[in-house]
């Protein structure tokens, strides 16, 4: 049987709606509107960038000079900020696959990917694993870049802020 991403979805946000903070405060990322969309998406807010590691060095918000913001929109692009100020909106894609470089045995349906230019500042493949970790206290967002597993790619976290 194939499953289909909405379907996939659909399983995650059940299964998200049952490790959300009992306030509803910031962390709690789920909205009515999320409907079937993907998790990128979440609620008003945004992700905040804690750090990158790779290529032997790590990446910080104090290091490089500036904060950093992602907000993945319904338009299709993905809505970069540095100091909360445009900086970038590429275009990006959601899929099922697997990080060929890394030679990661993938669920049967395949492991969550997004596709987006990275900003020069912040390099990191083209081509990311992600996945959302919920808590209580918190919601984490991991970015794996294709080729991290070679030292070529970043490993970035980002924290969850509702606006």
């Amino acid at each position: 049987m194939k499953f289909t991403f909405s379907y996939l979805l659909l399983l995650s946000l059940l299964a998200a709606s049952s490790c959300t903070s009992k306030t509803g405060a910031e962390t709690d990322p789920k909205s009515a509107q999320i409907g079937d969309m993907d998790m990128l998406l979440q609620s008003t807010g945004y992700w905040e960038w804690q750090s990158s590691t790779g290529m032997s060095r790590q990446l910080t918000p104090a290091s490089v000079g500036f904060s950093r913001e992602l907000i993945f929109k319904t338009d299709g692009l993905v809505h970069i900020y540095h100091n909360r100020q445009p900086a970038m909106q590429p275009v990006y894609k959601l899929s099922l696959g697997v990080l060929n470089q890394c030679g990661t045995q993938p669920p049967p349906s395949g492991i969550n990917l997004v596709h987006y230019t990275a900003e020069p500042q912040i390099p990191n493949n083209e081509l990311h694993e992600y996945i959302i970790r919920l808590s209580p206290a918190d919601t984490i967002l991991s970015i794996k870049g294709e080729l991290a597993c070679v030292d070529r790619g970043y490993y970035e976290t980002y924290r969850w802020h509702r606006h």
